[in-house]
Order: structure tokens, then C-alpha cells, then sequence
């Protein structure tokens, strides 16, 4: 018996990565700021996103926008 690993990523029919819109964005923050972070279904069910995304992508795009934020605002040690 062999395993194999699939991973799902969002793509169009093309095969092109399906990029967040702005409102997109914005619906994620406001979801967040009502709900709280890790209540990815509710969000989805709450705001409009594109049909293909799944509260998965939800918590993925919440976590890199967190992680940017978290690394524009470290302090830069002096030289």
C-alpha cells in the first residue's frame, strides 16, 4: 500500500492561485473584530467571500496577516 499526500490549494480552472481580494480582507478583520479569531465558520457564514473559500483559508489568511503585521511593528536593534 503507498501514501500519497495531496494538498489543496485555491485555484482557478487555469490553475492560477486565487488572490484575496481587498473587500475580501476587510470582511476577514471585521469577522474577526465580531467573533474573535479561531470562529472561522461563523465568519464565513457572516461575510461574503468568494464561493471557493473555506474556513481553512480563512484561518490561513488571518495567520499571514498576522504574522506581517507582528513583523512590521519588531524594533530593529541599533547598530
Amino acid at each position: 500500500m503507498t501514501s500519497t499526500t495531496s494538498t489543496k490549494k485555491l485555484k482557478t480552472s487555469t490553475g492560477e492561485r486565487l488572490t484575496w481580494t481587498e473587500h475580501e480582507v476587510k470582511q476577514l478583520e471585521k469577522g474577526v473584530a465580531v467573533y474573535g479569531v479561531g470562529h472561522w465558520a461563523e465568519i464565513l457564514k457572516a461575510y461574503k467571500f468568494l464561493p471557493e473559500r473555506t474556513s481553512v483559508s480563512l484561518k490561513d489568511k488571518w495567520r499571514n496577516l498576522s504574522k506581517k503585521q507582528r513583523s512590521q511593528t519588531k524594533f530593529k536593534p541599533f547598530l
